[in-house]
Formats: C-alpha cells, structure tokens, sequence
C-alpha cells in the first residue's frame, strides 16, 4: 500500500479503524507512511509548514494512537461538545461578571455532564450532595 500525501494517510487511518480487527500490518504501514512523509524536504520559504511538519514530527506516536488502542476516538468531537454549553453561556449572557462564577460554572456543568457520558440523570449527582449535607 502505497499512500502519496497525508489526507490520503488520515483517509486509510480512518477507514482502518471502522474496521473490527485491524491487521497489525495495516498499522505499520500506516505509521511508516507517515514517518516518511515527515522526513519530506519543505522549501525553507513555507516556515509555517516547517513549524507544521516539526509539531507533527514531535507528537507522531500519538497521532495515529486511535488505530491501536479503540478507548481513544479518531476525533475530537467529544471535547467539542463538552464545551459547547460553555461557550453558548458565554455568548448569550455576555462574560461572567466574577472568575468565581465562571469557576463555579464550570464545576456545575462538568459535574452534570460526567453524569450524562455515563447514563445517569444529570440531577443524580446534586442529589447526592444535598442528600449529604443536608444543611
């Protein structure tokens, strides 16, 4: 298998993980693919894709870490929905007129959506707590 650019690299990653058993060889391929395509001569000219290509080279061993362990999601759309209640809070009402009420903000909303990721009505947590401390 032969992988010309890195969108055909991430195109064959991702499909590979649809898959149920991947072959450790696929993996392999994969992962020296991309250690070539890394070591690829960019025109000293284009220093952002410089920077780009050594930030890339740095986290390698990670970027592909989705193929070998399923725990880890191929994307991030996770953390994008997690602080998506933050940032529309933000938006509607402005900033937080205190740190302590961003603080507390956040503390409340990880609390509920931890409950959420594990099935559990959001309200179970607070009512433990007040169950308690009931003063």
């Amino acid at each position: 298998m032969i992988i010309e650019n890195q969108q055909n690299l991430i195109k064959v990653a991702l499909t590979a993980r649809k898959s149920q058993n991947i072959d450790p060889n696929i993996i392999n391929q994969i992962t020296n693919q991309l250690k070539k395509l890394l070591n690829e001569v960019v025109v000293k000219s284009l220093k952002k894709i410089i920077a780009l290509q050594n930030r890339l080279k740095k986290y390698q061993d990670y970027l592909f870490l989705f193929l070998k362990n399923k725990l880890v999601p191929a994307d991030n759309n996770g953390s994008e929905r997690a602080i998506r209640n933050f940032k529309v809070k933000q938006k509607v009402s402005g900033f937080f007129k205190t740190n302590k009420g961003a603080e507390n903000y956040a503390i409340l909303r990880s609390i509920c959506d931890t409950a959420i990721k594990n099935n559990q009505n959001p309200l179970t947590p607070f009512k433990l707590v007040t169950d308690y401390c009931p003063e």
